[in-house]
Order: structure tokens, then C-alpha cells, then sequence
């Protein structure tokens, strides 16, 4: 069964997913072969030649990526929000260095057409 935004790959070995477990888990290369009992250039192998390992590992990267900047985008709203009431502040110093955090804030523009047909056509040239 293909995985969400690529295609099918041939499954791997149970061995070969508990090594990526364990690279994502944050474990060194020769670790991870420590702890499978394999040579360290067989899981250096695995990662860097066998395109199925490589897409699960990368799978869990992007996954762990995701949930990170999920997490910051929920923490900056928070953040925003309490400089916002500290303007406010009876203190001068307080309530400058707010407005002065919240002036260099960044919040960037959102991305995407806002147009249907666009969204169409893009979406059936993406299936190309």
C-alpha cells in the first residue's frame, strides 16, 4: 500500500525498520548498528543507497518536522498574544520592549490561489 505523496515501494525488512526507528529516534548510525547487531556499513548502506529506506527515513523526518513547526506555530501564537497585553504594561520598559518584539515580528503571507480553477488545474498537473 503506497504511503501518502509517493508511490509504492517494496516493503522492508522488519530489521530495516527497526533501524530507521532508531535513526529517528536520534541514534547515531553505529549506534543503530550496535543495537541490531549489524555491521555499521550495512545500516550505512540501507540509508544511503536503498531508495525504500531512504523514503521511510525521510517519511519520518518530514513527520517529525511537521509536528515541530505545528507545535512553534501554536507556542508563537501564544507568544504574540502575551506581547500584545504587555504593551499594555504600567511599566515604559516593559511595554517598549513589547511593541518593539512585536514590530519585528515576520508573519508571513499565506500562500495558495484563492481561485477554484487554479486549485483544479494545479491539482490535475500535479497528478502528471
Amino acid at each position: 500500500m503506497a504511503r501518502s505523496g509517493r508511490a509504492s515501494i517494496p516493503e522492508l525488512e522488519p530489521q530495516q525498520l527497526e533501524a530507521v526507528g532508531l535513526l529517528l529516534s536520534g541514534r547515531t548510525i553505529t549506534e543503530t548498528a550496535a543495537a541490531l547487531g549489524v555491521a555499521r556499513e550495512t545500516v550505512s548502506r540501507w540509508r544511503h543507497t536503498d531508495a525504500a529506506f531512504e523514503a521511510l527515513y525521510n517519511e519520518g523526518l518530514r513527520s517529525t518536522w511537521e509536528a515541530g513547526r505545528v507545535r512553534l506555530e501554536e507556542a508563537r501564537g501564544k507568544a504574540i498574544a502575551r506581547l500584545v497585553e504587555l504593551v499594555d504594561s504600567e511599566e515604559p520598559a516593559v511595554a517598549l520592549k513589547a511593541a518593539m518584539a512585536l514590530v519585528r515580528l515576520d508573519i508571513p503571507e499565506p500562500k495558495g490561489s484563492v481561485n477554484p480553477e487554479h486549485i483544479r488545474l494545479g491539482s490535475i498537473m500535479g497528478h502528471w
